[in-house]
């Protein structure tokens, strides 16, 4: 009698059901994977467009302006627009005619937001031609569905660089002044 070296359907469906299940358990750290990334994007993009601001004031001794604009052309102060860079000769936050755009970007996506903390409430940011901000620092905060587990600060100092927060003590949770966790 020949005997077949094979899988029986019961020995076939018992791997299908730990595979079902190992997945179903290993699904939760891919979503907090996939947004911890998401989130280190759009962070990274943004000091990207910041360090870009800073460098071109620097290189062209002009003031550059950073901000959202819902029609490209003047700023706004809604954060979940996209995003504008260009050179701002008066300062008056419209790209005129000898203004120019140095880069735009659509940053968010759905249930994200953005958040700019700045000096005297301003919606925007300059820098001038020492590459500092033009009475402009602050933090920006970035969030995704309201978890603070997806919250990620960006620091813009007084002679504007830039610092990425940490979590300083281990909870999951990226800490603002003092240790203490930043909020949506």
């Amino acid at each position: 009698m020949k005997k077949f070296a094979g899988f029986t359907l019961v020995e076939l469906l018992v791997t299908l059901a730990l595979i079902l299940i190992l997945s179903g358990l290993a699904a939760p750290a891919f979503t907090n994977l996939f947004q911890d990334n998401r989130a280190r994007l759009v962070t990274d993009q943004l000091r990207q467009l910041i360090n870009l601001a800073r460098t071109e004031a620097i290189r062209s001794g002009v003031t550059i302006t950073i901000c959202p604009s819902t029609d490209q052309q003047n700023c706004s102060t809604d954060w979940q627009a996209p995003i504008i860079v260009f050179t701002d000769s008066n300062r008056n936050r419209t790209i005129d005619h000898n203004d120019r755009v140095l880069r735009q970007l659509d940053l968010l996506r759905e249930n994200e937001t953005l958040q700019l903390r700045a000096s005297s409430n301003k919606k925007y940011l300059q820098f001038n031609a020492l590459g500092q901000p033009h009475g402009t620092f602050g933090n920006f905060t970035y969030c995704r569905d309201n978890l603070l587990s997806s919250a990620r600060r960006l620091t813009i100092n007084f002679v504007g660089r830039v610092r990425a927060h940490k979590d300083l003590d281990g909870d999951g949770i990226v800490d603002g002044t003092a240790s203490s966790p930043i909020a949506c």
